[in-house]
């Protein structure tokens, strides 16, 4: 069976479904990126490898997810942004990372910004939601440039304090 996850595309980016080919970064990003740990990182092993196959779940359940972000030249592995749903969960989550490398290039914002909208119409859901750990700047300010609002605190069952942020359909434009 071949999943049909949709291609979407930038000036500088393509958005597409999950390969064999991606788990490669994304094993090295959850070992030893220190920015793996605000996207439930590190990782290592199978637990790795369930994260990976879930992104796939999840096109398949709810006929949206998470895409993987390449550069357009090349075909180059960027990182992914999308939502996560999974099946014991009411509600999609918004998630992204950048691979280390390609930070800093305004990359998220150009990816993000078609994903989200994809997602908005293929979920028919009007408002979006996350959660981001106060000391990640960097995603709040991409939250910040998609129209994204802090709406209060959560405490996460570890224990952890995250800001929740709300995302409304045509915000992410």
């Amino acid at each position: 069976m071949t999943l049909a996850i949709p291609m979407l595309a930038t000036e500088r980016l393509i958005l597409r479904g999950w390969r064999e080919d991606d788990f490669a970064p994304i094993a090295a990003f959850y070992d030893s990126d220190p920015d793996s740990v605000f996207v439930g990182g590190p990782r290592r092993g199978n637990d790795v490898a369930m994260w990976f196959m879930a992104r796939l779940g999840q096109w398949a359940l709810r006929g949206y997810g998470a895409f993987v972000i390449a550069e357009r030249n090349g075909g180059a592995f960027v990182g992914w942004c999308g939502v996560n749903h999974y099946v014991d969960t009411p509600e999609p989550v918004i998630q992204w990372a950048l691979l280390a490398a390609q930070r800093g290039k305004g990359f998220m914002i150009e990816a993000a910004r078609p994903a989200l909208q994809f997602i908005f119409a293929a979920s028919q859901r009007l408002v979006l939601h996350t959660t981001i750990h106060p000391a990640n700047g960097a995603s709040q300010k991409v939250a910040l440039r998609l129209g994204g609002l802090a709406t209060g605190v959560q405490v996460e069952d570890d224990g952890h304090r995250v800001d929740e942020w709300v995302f409304h359909s045509g915000g992410a434009a």
